[in-house]
């Protein structure tokens, strides 16, 4: 059984973990999550084995432990589904990476200290997912990859639902529509939904 190591939050998982948790349940592997309250995360020695920089998520797969949720994401997708979500492994990789961009900013956003600040994280939040509408609209599957669903999708949907949308300050998502329609799209998968419940 593989463990995700995740902080402990209301709505289940904070958004990196929330990745995993989906990737989990579309593979349908036997997994488990472990809540590690976050003073355990900065303090424990025990959890510094787990992530040298004290972070979470962390998968604990066997003798294998497999740190940052973009890893974690392409571990799984080689090693528990044999390349499946993966397919076009280099073009996942790299918008896994853009999210991010959009990851960064919300985080710069929750930390703005002015108004100045938070127009800033703004403004470069839109722009990631400006270049998320871009490319969908190009995608021949629906998906950010014309090869279809894969890792890509599973990361920006965790940052793109609508806790985030009003954090930066839209009144929908249909400024983006092609976004608008890959969320409702992405969401709409049971393992995507079932990462919600949690």
């Amino acid at each position: 059984m593989l463990t995700l190591y995740h902080l402990p939050y209301a709505e289940g998982y904070g958004a990196n973990a929330r990745k995993i948790a989906i990737l989990l349940n579309e593979l349908g592997v036997d997994w488990k999550g472990e809540a590690v309250p976050r003073n355990d995360v900065r303090t424990s020695p025990e959890y510094v084995l787990l992530h040298p920089d004290r972070k979470v998520p962390v998968l604990k797969d066997g003798e294998t432990t497999v740190i940052e949720s973009a890893a974690i994401l392409q571990y799984l997708a080689e090693v528990h589904g044999s390349g499946k979500f993966i397919e076009s492994k280099y073009d996942a990789i790299a918008w896994v990476s853009l999210q991010n961009g959009l990851s960064s900013a919300i985080s710069s956003l929750a930390h703005a200290d002015d108004e100045s600040q938070t127009a800033k994280a703004i403004s470069n939040a839109k722009h990631y997912l400006g270049l998320l509408e871009d490319k969908l609209a190009s995608s021949k599957s629906g998906y950010i990859l014309d090869s279809g669903y894969s890792i890509a999708d599973i990361a920006w949907i965790a940052f793109v639902d609508e806790r985030r949308k009003e954090k930066l300050r839209l009144e929908s998502w249909e400024q983006f529509p092609n976004v608008a329609k890959w969320q409702k799209k992405v969401l709409a998968r049971p393992a995507v939904a079932k990462a919600y419940e949690n």
